[in-house]
């Protein structure tokens, strides 16, 4: 499957190839296969390098060395666009702002030295109350 960045981390377009999730009867993944949702890793590793290196020409880098509080600006400004597109009910629109949102998610969970992973262990602690 064939992923195009709306807007990618080197401030270019590209294609980022995935190979699709299978899954077998009782809903596990099959040997061998990986899931769709390790892209948000992988993404997250790609952050957390290009806040390491801060290449040049990278929309990441601009936003770590703007700081937090562009981090956090942007984050907000996407959830908003992200409630807006929802409230309109244009799918399409939804789903392209909700990725906005989560990348921009991301890289203030990078900023701040916490993981997707950390986010994940709060939810599942939360979901057994």
């Amino acid at each position: 499957m064939g992923i195009t960045a709306t807007k990618p981390l080197n401030g270019k377009k590209s294609s980022l190839k995935e190979q699709p999730e299978t899954l077998s009867i009782d809903g596990a993944l099959e040997p061998g296969k990986r899931h769709e949702l390790e892209f948000l890793l992988e993404l997250e590793e790609i952050l957390k390098s290009r806040k390491k290196d801060l290449p040049k020409g990278s929309y990441t880098t601009r936003l770590f060395k703007k700081g937090i509080d562009k981090i956090a600006q942007k984050l907000g400004e996407e959830a908003v666009e992200t409630i807006i597109a929802a409230k309109n009910k244009r799918s399409e629109e939804t789903i392209y702002e909700s990725a906005d949102l989560v990348y921009h998610l991301l890289v203030l969970l990078v900023e701040k030295n916490l993981s997707l992973k950390d986010v994940v262990q709060e939810m599942k602690i939360r979901s057994k109350k």
